[in-house]
């Protein structure tokens, strides 16, 4: 699960609804349901990253086969099913926490959960330059502020990073920020 979050940026309820489609004729595209579109965190039910597979020992190659296993394994799955055996992994890395005298010391922020490869996702990208309001469409976030904020650091990314936002995600990303900006300066103004 790692791998897909750290290559993808998926949330880990996202791995049990992804969908590869073909954008263009080098480009292949994963259709994602975004896990927060229900509470208005995300600019849309759906978003779209590409990529690239440049050889079979490419990292997202091999992430793409860990995306094709983990949708196996929710498919038969309700999404209540799904979260109780995430949260049933979460226990367990908890428990390891919890039960191992090395692990138990360190810093709550040094250990691994199920979001560290979205926070290295994150991170990647930062270091590599991508634009915050592409980041922003990648993960799924509503605003271009979330991963700067709540999301893996610049310093901490390795600058390595092929994947790419979907343009029309962008636009709703943008089309997002400029409503909220709107509504904001509205109340400003007291209307």
């Amino acid at each position: 699960m790692s791998m897909v979050s750290s290559t993808f940026g998926l949330r880990p309820i996202e791995c049990a609804q992804i969908k590869t489609v073909k954008v263009k004729d080098d480009l292949i595209g994963m259709k994602i349901k975004n896990a927060k579109h229900t509470d208005g965190r995300s600019f849309g039910k759906y978003r779209t990253i590409r990529f690239q597979i440049v050889d079979e020992k490419s990292e997202e190659f091999e992430a793409l086969g860990a995306s094709y296993r983990l949708t196996a394994l929710f498919s038969n799955k309700s999404k209540v099913e799904a979260e109780r055996w995430l949260k049933g992994a979460r226990n367990f890395l908890n428990q390891l926490y919890a039960k191992n005298r090395d692990l138990k010391k360190l810093a709550r922020k040094n250990r691994i959960t199920l979001y560290s490869g979205r926070h290295q996702f994150s991170a990647n990208a930062k270091q590599a330059g991508v634009p915050a309001i592409e980041i922003a469409a990648m993960m799924g976030h509503g605003s271009d502020e979330t991963h700067v904020k709540s999301y893996g650091k610049r310093r901490v990314g390795s600058g390595r990073f092929t994947i790419q936002a979907d343009p029309l995600d962008v636009e709703r990303v943008e089309e997002r920020m400029q409503v909220k900006q709107d509504n904001q300066f509205s109340q400003q103004l007291g209307r």
